[in-house]
């Protein structure tokens, strides 16, 4: 990620719960390229989609100003951010067993300045929700707490089946959908269906991604759906919220929901 030192493997003895490899430490000097994928700035894409389709739900023929634009992208981003680099504070062992995510398990960033960033990237999405609404803030407080009850605390909702899938669905489907509409309009009088839809087809794609996590989420005690079941029934359960998010699309009459929804199917059904 650009930094200026040498990278040196490092081999730990290996633990019973663990590979016998490593994943190599990497000292050096931080750039800020490190804190901007730290982010994980393609997961910020579809956050900045399904917003963008919330605005067009609430006032398909009346766009937001450029100033305004602005302000949204930048809160949305700093809101999923910090949900997304807390995450990986609270899942850094999983990761590191999992072989990915690799900035807080091979050193990359420290744990203080993880969590710096992470508060720094939390105050700013409140500063910036209130400067939108005042319905768009109180959500904003919603998705951040979402994101702490889902990864931390005695009893975190990642180690929860059901209430990850659920956290999953309404904070980055749900929530973000609607984000989008307040940043429009006051009014929630749309029909439910279009904000169901989202939740759904977000709920499908995080089911899938915790397939491939299940050797590392077992090892760790990470208990998910996929880990409950196997890997097969949960990609069905995936599939059928596909489905489902198909059937809200076309009756919300969303049809860029429906065309995604429909495109993505072979790739839930083909597993």
């Amino acid at each position: 990620m650009g930094h200026d030192s040498s990278v040196e493997p490092v081999t730990d003895p290996p633990m019973a719960s663990s590979p016998a490899t490593f994943p190599i430490i990497v000292r050096g000097r931080r750039t800020p390229l490190d804190y901007l994928f730290f982010l994980r700035p393609v997961l910020l894409v579809p956050v900045w989609t399904i917003a963008l389709l919330g605005t067009v739900a609430a006032s398909p023929h009346a766009p937001l100003g450029a100033g305004r634009w602005l302000i949204l992208f930048s809160q949305l981003s700093c809101l999923a951010g910090g949900i997304y680099t807390f995450n990986q504070i609270c899942d850094v062992e999983s990761d590191r067993l999992n072989r990915k995510l690799h900035f807080l398990a091979a050193g990359i960033i420290s744990p203080r300045a993880a969590w710096v960033f992470t508060v720094a990237l939390d105050c700013a999405a409140l500063v910036g929700a209130a400067c939108l609404a005042r319905r768009y803030f109180a959500l904003t407080i919603l998705s951040i707490g979402l994101g702490i009850v889902y990864s931390a605390g005695r009893k975190p909702w990642k180690n929860r089946p059901g209430l990850a899938l659920g956290a999953n669905a309404l904070g980055h489907g749900a929530c973000v959908h609607l984000l989008g509409i307040l940043a429009v309009t006051s009014s929630l009088t749309l029909p439910w269906t279009l904000t169901l839809g989202y939740a759904l087809a977000v709920g499908a794609v995080y089911l899938a991604t915790t397939v491939p996590d299940m050797p590392g989420d077992r090892a760790t005690g990470k208990i998910t759906l996929a880990v409950c079941w196997g890997g097969q029934r949960a990609m069905l359960l995936a599939t059928l919220l596909v489905l489902g998010a198909i059937a809200c699309a076309g009756v919300g009459r969303d049809w860029y929901l429906a065309g995604a929804s429909f495109v993505s199917l072979p790739f839930f059904t083909g597993q």
